[in-house]
């Protein structure tokens, strides 16, 4: 017999923010689904599930820094969006939907 998780783990949204170094501009630097997370090249990340929202809701992620953060390097940001919260793991519901609006990036 296989069993589900509840219902209500697959209404929370995961998202995350990954500031990560780079050598060189190359396109093919990129961290994917498999190392996003866990990548020795992290410099800073945050992430976060929404919990079980029913509406627009506004929110706030800061950045914590692991490592130092050097302006003479090169760096690649990434905001990563998922309708369920174990997304990232290709593990979502069928048919999750959601919907991401008036996104705002402020570096400091």
């Amino acid at each position: 017999m296989r069993r589900f998780p509840l219902l209500q783990e697959w209404l929370e949204c995961s998202i995350a923010a990954v500031l990560y170094k780079v050598a060189s501009e190359d396109e093919g630097e990129i961290l994917d689904g498999n190392d996003i997370y866990t990548s020795d090249k992290i410099v800073a990340m945050q992430t976060m599930t929404s919990g079980n929202v029913a509406e627009f809701t506004k929110f706030t992620l800061t950045l914590d820094y692991t490592k130092e953060y050097d302006p003479a390097k090169l760096y690649r940001f990434a905001v990563i969006f998922s309708a369920s919260k174990e997304g990232n793991s290709y593990r979502a519901a069928a048919g999750s939907k959601m919907i991401v609006d008036d996104v705002e990036i402020i570096c400091e």
